[in-house]
C-alpha cells in the first residue's frame, strides 16, 4: 500500500514538471514569435485587412518602425502586439481584377519616397448598364491617386460594393462633366490613403515621416458617366 501511494505522487510530480514545463515552453515560443529583427516581413492589421510590412528599425518598449511593403511609405510605429508573421492568402478575384487593369509601379520610389500613382488605362466601360463592384475598384485605385497641389495621395486595400443607381440630383453634390442622363451609382466600403509630403521641396525631418495615414472604414461616394463616356468613381470617409 505504501509503494502503491508514493508510486501516485510521483506521478502527480511527474504531471505537474511536465505541465509547467509545456506552459514555459509555449510562453517562450509565443514571446518568440512577436520578437522580429530589421529586414523582416510581417502583417499588420489596416482597414481591416493583414498588409504586409518590413521592418525598418527598432525602438524601445516592444516598438517597431516599418515600411507598407506594397505602397514603399515608411515612418508608421507599431507594437510587437500589433504585428504578426505571414501568413498565405487567397487573392479575391476583384482584387486581381483591379491589379490586371490598372498600371502601378509598385516597386519604384520617387521624391515622395513611395511607389508612383497608379494610371488609369481605359475608363469607358461599361458602355452601356450599371457599373460593376470589380470596375468600381479598378476607378478607385487608379483615380484616387495621384499629385495634388504638391502631395502624392495614394490609396491601399481599397474595398468597394456598388449601390443601384439614382438619378442625378444637384443636391447629391458637384459632379465634373457628369452626364444626367445616366444614372449615378452609390458606392460604400473602405480603404486606407496615404499623403506624402516632396521629401525635396517641402518635408522638414526625418526622410521616413513625411507620410500621413488616413484610415477610412466606412467611406461612402459614386460612380457616375461624364459626357466624354468616360466613368468617375470617388470616395471618403465622411
Amino acid at each position: 500500500m505504501k509503494n502503491q501511494t508514493k508510486s501516485n505522487w510521483q506521478t502527480i510530480v511527474f504531471a505537474a514538471i511536465a505541465t509547467l514545463v509545456f506552459i514555459i515552453a509555449t510562453n517562450t515560443l509565443a514571446s518568440a514569435q512577436t520578437t522580429y529583427k530589421v529586414g523582416d516581413r510581417v502583417e499588420k492589421l489596416s482597414a481591416g485587412d493583414w498588409v504586409e510590412v518590413e521592418i525598418i528599425a527598432i525602438k524601445e518598449n516592444d516598438q517597431y518602425l516599418v515600411r507598407f511593403v506594397q505602397s514603399g511609405i515608411s515612418g508608421a510605429l507599431y507594437n510587437g502586439s500589433e504585428l504578426r508573421p505571414i501568413k498565405a492568402k487567397a487573392q479575391t478575384n476583384n482584387q486581381n481584377n483591379a491589379d490586371n487593369q490598372t498600371t502601378a509601379q509598385t516597386t519604384k520610389t520617387n521624391r515622395f519616397g513611395a511607389r508612383d500613382a497608379r494610371i488609369c488605362d481605359d475608363t469607358k466601360a461599361p458602355a452601356k448598364g450599371a457599373i460593376t463592384a470589380a470596375l468600381a475598384l479598378k476607378y478607385l485605385n487608379c483615380q484616387m491617386e495621384g499629385i495634388f497641389s504638391g502631395n502624392l495621395y495614394l490609396v491601399e486595400n481599397v474595398k468597394v460594393e456598388v449601390g443601384g443607381g439614382v438619378p442625378y440630383d444637384p443636391t447629391l453634390g458637384a459632379f465634373d462633366s457628369i452626364n444626367v442622363r445616366v444614372p449615378l451609382y452609390p458606392i460604400r466600403g473602405s480603404l486606407l490613403r496615404y499623403q506624402c509630403k516632396d521629401l525635396e521641396t517641402e518635408h522638414v525631418g526625418p526622410p521616413d515621416t513625411n507620410c500621413n495615414t488616413y484610415n477610412n472604414p466606412k467611406a461612402t461616394g459614386y460612380c457616375y458617366k461624364t459626357t466624354f463616356g468616360d466613368w468617375k468613381c470617388n470616395m471618403a470617409d465622411r
